[in-house]
């Protein structure tokens, strides 16, 4: 039997290029939407509380994509939240603790929308 097809050098070359656009296209998506859930996660867990001189910051974000697809993502964002009281001097006692929260992003004509969050 004859072979009709015998995959040469550029051949191989082609798809191994091929491959590493498609890896490296994943993975800039990832990472913009790490970034988008980094800036909501920070949103969601930095406030204040005037009426009782308390605020909150949150530092050392992680974003983590646990799935993402064309129409969604659910990233996991993790970091330390520190509340202190408005009122108290600087250096002064403050609760620190971690905090974690699922976000599922929704693509709405081509944009990344926050649509739900689960604390943890």
């Amino acid at each position: 039997m004859e072979k009709i097809f015998t995959p040469n050098r550029w051949f191989v070359l082609f798809c191994a290029l091929l491959i590493v656009v498609f890896g490296t296209l994943k993975i800039v998506g990832d990472m913009n939407v790490a970034n988008i859930a980094a800036e909501e996660g920070t949103k969601i867990f930095t406030w204040t509380w005037p009426g009782l001189n308390w605020q909150s910051t949150f530092v050392q974000v992680h974003p983590h994509v646990l799935t993402r697809n064309e129409h969604d993502a659910l990233v996991e964002v993790s970091g330390r939240q520190i509340i202190t009281g408005l009122d108290e001097p600087a250096g002064a006692a403050s609760t620190q603790c971690d905090a974690k929260a699922l976000l599922t992003l929704y693509r709405l004509n081509g944009n990344w929308e926050l649509g739900k969050v689960e604390l943890k």
